[in-house]
């Protein structure tokens, strides 16, 4: 597909690009991933996260993403298309970008794991019926009593790290380049040289201590942190390029979080 280059300090609220489209713009070494806010994103520069869910999670089944233990219809060998009833409202293109797992019904078999281009064409209500388009056709049939499970595209619902707290990973995916609104689409920096904001000078901000050069992010909050502060649930997100070692505590980091590296 051809597109034309995107401006990355742009956001929309209609969608201008599939979800997680990667753009590279190699002189600058920079990456960015076409994203969908779940949160607004204002204030300093700090790591944003996945906010979805799986979509098995205890207490929020089928919140983000669709799980089905055998009720989804049958589908042949050769199918780029699977229908199935959903259990809750989506918008346009919810599935897009997203994985579908084919699995038999004592889920001691995954027969496939197939990406999802596109789907459902348009929003669902009652009673939900819901089709998503697969990039490649079924290479094993879907019987009666298969399962499948749909884990959301992680561009899709970006969100502040201290929001997002309630996945138990808050895994980060990069940093946006702008202020962005709640549930606009923008471009997400994961790769390349950014201006992070970290957790103040002192012990926890990388280059306080001689000779700490890689950046990590802290359990809670998205704000950077040394090597010498690294604990459970914390997350390597690249190496420092240089700080400005007084009390403005700015970080340049080569920031390696893109998920195709």
């Amino acid at each position: 597909m051809n597109l034309a280059e995107p401006d990355v300090y742009v956001e929309t609220l209609l969608p201008l690009y599939p979800i997680g489209t990667l753009v590279w713009f190699p002189g600058m070494g920079k990456k960015y991933r076409y994203s969908k806010a779940g949160t607004a994103h204002v204030g300093t520069k700090t790591l944003a996260v996945n906010g979805n869910r799986p979509p098995t999670a205890a207490g929020f089944l089928n919140v983000n993403g669709f799980y089905d233990g055998g009720s989804v219809a049958t589908c042949p060998v050769g199918a780029t298309e699977l229908t199935f009833t959903d259990t809750i409202d989506r918008p346009k293109n919810y599935y897009e970008g997203a994985h579908l797992l084919h699995f038999d019904g004592g889920r001691e078999v995954c027969y496939e794991d197939s990406y999802i281009v596109s789907g459902p064409p348009a929003p669902t209500t009652a009673p939900r019926i819901t089709t998503v388009r697969l990039h490649k056709p079924k290479k094993y049939a879907k019987l009666a009593g298969d399962g499948i499970e749909i884990w959301l595209n992680p561009y899709n619902n970006i969100c502040k790290h201290d929001v997002a707290a309630f996945t138990g990973f808050s895994t980060c995916m990069g940093v946006p380049p702008i202020p962005v609104h709640d549930g606009y689409h923008f471009w997400l920096q994961t790769a390349g040289p950014v201006l992070i904001t970290p957790n103040g000078w002192g012990a926890l901000c990388p280059g306080f201590v001689t000779n700490s050069r890689v950046a990590w992010v802290q359990a809670g909050g998205g704000i950077i942190t040394c090597t010498d502060a690294v604990g459970q649930g914390d997350q390597r997100i690249g190496e420092i390029l240089s700080v400005t070692l007084d009390g403005s505590a700015d970080a340049w980091v080569n920031m390696d979080l893109d998920l195709g590296h």
